[in-house]
């Protein structure tokens, strides 16, 4: 975490068993200028004008997979369009501009890093939304050009997966995926390297992290996890509406089929309050028949989840 006077405010980790999303949250004090293509941050070492966003390779991604709606939805955020009819309408893509961050409504600096499949998205207030995250997949050509360089191949038909095995070219352990001893440890078949991006929130934002069974129905697109997330009245309090948000996001990613391990965390800014390494309002987790294992609010940072039913509710469900 750093040195104890870091501004570094608070972190979300979310792992489901060999992939992981992580997101430090800080809030800036001192304002400091940046370049940015949306809500993505252009690292310093990078020249702004060649810099090619994350939702230009998320939007690249979905039209190789057929997936036109998600794709229009993320060229919105890429591209500008001419005044006209829309036979003669042009295309242009937004280029960095520099703000003060730190300043105004962009006070928070999220960094995230990926391993895998799990996702990271900013929702925001009007309803729109910024993802953070990539999915490495074996089929992308840098992920399928390690794999093939290692002695490994990945196979297609279906879901593409590394040596018709793994359906993620990154991931926490899988050690037999990773164990020659002629590669380092970032040319293995199989690699842990985080993609790591950072962005900027406003106090308007939520930060959503989920696993990949979330997203495993094709009806939960990104524009359709938000409409549920702000589905949710808005009379509630601030954790009312996160709990109800949560649970309604849930309810939809497996009424739509998903067989995959559906989980979530969400995560509110606020310009208010003393920011610390525990930010948890309250949490409560679940079984798959609505069984409450623990329950929690802030301060609780030692509470432990009781290991018996734990271990009951694995052997069920």
């Amino acid at each position: 975490m750093g040195p104890r006077n870091a501004p570094l405010a608070t972190f979300g980790f979310f792992v489901v068993i060999f992939a992981g999303v992580i997101a430090f949250i800080e809030k800036v004090t001192k304002p400091v200028e940046v370049f940015v293509v949306g809500r993505e941050i252009v690292p310093e070492d990078t020249d702004p004008r060649s810099f090619v966003p994350l939702v230009e390779q998320l939007r690249v991604d979905a039209l190789a997979e057929g997936d036109t709606e998600t794709a229009l939805s993320l060229a919105a955020l890429v591209y500008r369009y001419t005044a006209g009819r829309r036979s003669r309408r042009r295309k242009h893509r937004r280029k960095p501009k520099k703000i003060r961050l730190g300043k105004g409504e962009a006070v928070f600096r999220v960094v995230v890093a990926n391993v895998g499949d799990s996702r990271a998205v900013l929702l925001h207030r009007d309803g729109s939304f910024t993802p953070l995250s990539r999915d490495q997949k074996p089929e992308q050509d840098t992920e399928r050009l390690r794999v093939e360089a290692a002695g490994g191949r990945v196979f297609f038909g279906g879901v593409p997966r590394v040596d018709n095995m793994l359906a993620v070219a990154r991931s926490f352990g899988d050690f037999y995926m990773k164990d020659n001893p002629r590669l380092p440890a970032d040319k293995q078949k199989i690699i842990a390297v985080p993609d790591i991006r950072m962005f900027y929130a406003t106090p308007k934002d939520y930060l959503l992290l989920t696993c990949d069974g979330v997203f495993e129905s094709p009806t939960m697109t990104y524009k359709n996890v938000a409409d549920v997330i702000y589905s949710v009245p808005a009379g509630d309090s601030v954790r009312g509406r996160m709990k109800h948000a949560v649970k309604a996001l849930l309810d939809a990613a497996y009424e739509t089929g998903s067989h995959d391990n559906i989980s979530a965390l969400l995560t509110a800014f606020t310009r208010r309050g003393r920011f610390s390494s525990h930010t948890t309002l309250g949490y409560s987790i679940y079984t798959g028949t609505g069984e409450v294992i623990q329950k929690g609010r802030e301060r609780q940072e030692n509470a432990r989840v009781n290991p018996e039913k734990v271990k009951k509710n694995v052997a069920l469900y």
